[in-house]
């Protein structure tokens, strides 16, 4: 993981090296390993390089082609598809070793020009400029794991992975938006997606292309969900084989790392079929996984019977021979994580990895490997099964799942019938006129402005079951909140170097899933149908085939606990006088601390 830089002006001025420097010293903590700087005429950038494949530490960007065409790239980029490219461009095997993926981006533009994205399968934002056709060429990647920053108006366009380094060009507006801050203190990520939280500084969306030259910017779609092509196979054992080699994959090409490699491991479908392959990859080529962090409290700490997640921690530590780190968050942690400064940093669910970041960093891991973004598509539960049979007429099949998810779960027909059913089939207008469909602690809930509270009703609003698969999957890729968590853990782990890689959203697996039937996600009463058949030979089937007992990728029962707590010897010790709040905390928090 590294940055990017750069500066057009579009009134033909030069670009000085003293702003380009600028832009560097404001984002310096994203090359702690080297960095470069390349100028001419009106267009300037630069890179931060951070080391983390084998192959980045023969990174030396911008990189300039070395043919007539005059193009230079700068890329922030891990490309999974290394061997694919490679082999497309004949690359000899004993030159892939020291070959970086930024010279890979480049054949790429070489060979495609502005489809290369299409091409291209990994994390990455990265810059081209053309100095013939004096025209600048961005992209970002299809979930926005690496970041990209703009601004533009009639005398420049500037470009970062860092909202800093675009403040630090003279001319760009140094004002608050007030919405946005209004959105990021509520966590409406939708409107975050492609907006900072700075007046007219935006974001490069994922999947999309931008191009911009003196006279006009254009911005590209290049990849779609629509692009997803039906999948429709023979039997339920096709299907749980090619899911099960789809993930195989995308776990392989994310142990590319000079460094050790991390996991978490809550105990759930997620990660523990993520840490087990891993694991079992990483052994086959003589190495092992570093590092095992669960959000969870060690189990002395409450002196329970390991009745919750845990016992499905320390089973699958036992089967792969490994060791988990537990999480015994302080009050220390949640002031870290709460005293961020939201203007450059997201704050998602930090509470937890400001302790695995600390933990990670000191058995020297610089790749995490999380199941974050698996509940919306590969393990995806079938939300909108329900419905979407009411609404297609398929009343046989309806009545027949949900008889036998009762046998299987133990859920009464009335839980079905309501949540499952029913509530996604409310349309969005009614929850908006009828204030009282809402939560009572969103319709009550003290110290928030009026501008806040409809965002928290938006919130929930828009954050409901859809009445389709489709839908549901749509408003995974659109509402925001995928993204305001990669890029949170991801600016919060650079000051620890580490580098969070999430399998279960590689582009590959996202299509399979998109295109799957609805019946494969729901079958015979099971949830998840597809992927636990497709674990079935990787995880015990106390875990794989767990029927009663809800375990996700998300905080574990026992750690909502441990924040409650450590809240509220925070505050504590903020009513004592004991801790000072910084103003942009106070901005962020400030009604918190009347609670």
């Amino acid at each position: 993981m590294s940055g990017i830089y750069g500066l057009l002006r579009k009134d033909g001025a030069p670009v000085e090296p003293n702003t380009l420097h600028n832009m560097q010293s404001a984002m310096e903590e994203w090359g702690p390993d080297d960095h470069g700087c390349w100028h001419e005429g009106n267009f300037g950038m630069g890179f931060l390089l951070m080391h983390n494949t084998p192959e980045s530490f023969f990174e030396q960007q911008p990189i300039q082609d070395s043919s007539n065409s005059r193009v230079v790239l700068a890329a922030d980029a891990r490309i999974d598809n290394r061997d694919e490219l490679c082999e497309t461009f004949r690359i000899p095997t004993a030159e892939r070793e020291t070959l970086p993926d930024s010279q890979l981006m480049m054949m790429a533009y070489k060979k495609w020009g502005e489809d290369c994205p299409k091409h291209l399968l990994g994390a990455y934002a990265f810059a081209v400029w053309d100095c013939r056709e004096q025209r600048l060429f961005l992209v970002r990647d299809h979930m926005g794991f690496r970041p990209l920053y703009m601004y533009e108006d009639r005398q420049k366009f500037v470009f970062a992975s860092d909202v800093r380094a675009v403040l630090a060009v003279e001319g760009v507006p140094q004002d608050l938006d007030q919405d946005m801050v209004a959105a990021a203190r509520m966590q409406y990520t939708k409107l975050l997606r492609e907006k900072s939280l700075y007046q007219d500084i935006y974001k490069l969306l994922p999947a999309h292309s931008l191009t911009s030259n003196r006279q006009s910017t254009k911005k590209t779609h290049y990849w779609h969900y629509l692009d997803a092509k039906k999948v429709r196979l023979s039997s339920n054992e096709e299907y749980a084989e090619q899911m099960n080699r789809l993930v195989q994959e995308a776990i392989g090409c994310r142990l590319r790392s000079a460094f050790p490699i991390g996991s978490h491991l809550s105990g759930g479908l997620d990660s523990s079929s993520i840490t087990v392959l891993a694991s079992r990859l990483l052994r086959k080529r003589g190495d092992q996984l570093t590092g095992i962090f669960s959000w969870s409290p060690p189990p002395e700490v409450d002196g329970d019977q390991l009745t919750d997640e845990r016992r499905h921690i320390e089973l699958i530590c036992q089967l792969e021979q490994l060791s988990c780190t537990y999480t015994q968050l302080s009050t220390e942690d949640i002031f870290t994580a709460w005293q961020s400064d939201i203007r450059y940093k997201p704050l998602s669910l930090m509470h937890h990895e400001v302790s695995v970041c600390r933990q990670a960093e000191s058995l020297g891991v610089r790749t995490l490997l999380s199941g974050w973004g698996g509940d919306e598509f590969a393990t995806f539960n079938g939300r909108g099964y329900f419905s979407h049979q009411l609404l297609y007429f398929q009343w046989r099949k309806l009545l027949i799942e949900l008889y036998k998810r009762r046998q299987v779960r133990g859920t009464s027909y009335r839980s079905s019938v309501i949540n499952d059913l029913i509530l996604p089939l409310i349309p969005k207008s009614l929850y908006q006129r009828r204030p009282n469909l809402l939560p009572r602690e969103l319709r009550e809930i003290p110290q928030v402005s009026a501008k806040e509270h409809r965002y928290l009703r938006l919130l929930f609003i828009e954050g409901r079951n859809r009445a389709t698969k489709e839908q549901n999957h749509i408003n995974a890729l659109t509402n925001g909140w995928l993204l305001n968590r990669i890029e949170s853990w991801m600016v919060h782990a650079l000051p620890a170097r580490i580098e969070y890689r999430y399998p279960l959203l590689d582009r590959r697996l996202l299509e399979f899933c998109i295109g799957l039937p609805m019946e494969q996600f729901v079958q015979n009463g099971w949830s998840r149908f597809i992927f636990r058949k497709a674990m079935t030979d990787v995880l015990p089937e106390s875990i794989c085939w767990l029927p009663n007992i809800k375990v996700e990728e998300s905080i574990t029962r026992s750690a909502p606990l441990q924040v409650r707590n450590a809240y509220k010897i925070f505050l504590k010790q903020f009513q004592s006088g004991q801790l000072q709040l910084n103003g942009v905390f106070s901005m962020s928090h400030e009604h918190l601390t009347s609670d």
